[in-house]
């Protein structure tokens, strides 16, 4: 797929930071690989969200993993609360229009994607292994695993953003890169 540098510029994919114990969790770096695999894909930049309160140090420690980071700095973000956490999420993704939207499959984000799904009327597939660019198209295919995890189903969405939960241990870590990328608050 062949991508002007035009369209490079509003080719984003954004990633839902997770934090555990303070810090970056594992997972997220899981998503950042899958995240830079598809922007390596379409062109464009990865783009991280931090939400939280008091999060400078882990947006400057996201940033040396993808291009910008979205620092989303408030008292009311402090613990996930969905409807504050889907409202932030939402402003977020009208103002930066990514192509799409990744989140781990957790327990908070089994709440927090169909609620972000509802509000920007789009489509949601949960629990990802596998994620591929269809050809032509550029719709995003997703695989899952179904009936026990006997089969590998692939659903498309074809209305961006798409938005997308990946399962853990489904990527190895993404490695740190030599430049950092932006952080935005």
């Amino acid at each position: 797929m062949v991508v002007s540098q035009e369209g490079q510029k509003n080719n984003k994919i954004l990633i839902l930071m997770e934090k555990e114990d303070g810090k970056v969790a594992s997972i997220t770096l899981e998503l950042l690989h899958a995240g830079r695999e598809l922007t390596d894909k379409i062109g464009g930049n990865l783009c991280t969200v931090v939400l939280g309160n008091e999060i400078d140090n882990l947006s400057k420690e996201i940033s040396q993993f993808t291009d910008e980071v979205y620092s989303l700095d408030h008292p009311l973000l402090a613990s996930f609360n969905p409807e504050f956490h889907t409202s932030a999420l939402n402003q977020l993704c009208q103002y930066v229009n990514p192509t799409a939207v990744l989140m781990s499959h957790t327990l908070n984000n089994q709440n927090l994607a169909p609620k972000l799904a509802h509000e920007m009327g789009v489509q949601v597939i949960t629990d990802c292994i596998q994620l591929a660019i269809e050809g032509g198209t550029g719709h995003l295919l997703c695989g899952k695993p179904v009936y026990g995890a006997k089969f590998i189903a692939t659903f498309k969405l074809e209305k961006k953003p798409y938005l997308v939960t990946l399962r853990s241990k489904a990527w190895e870590p993404v490695i740190p890169r030599t430049t950092k990328g932006e952080v935005i608050h």
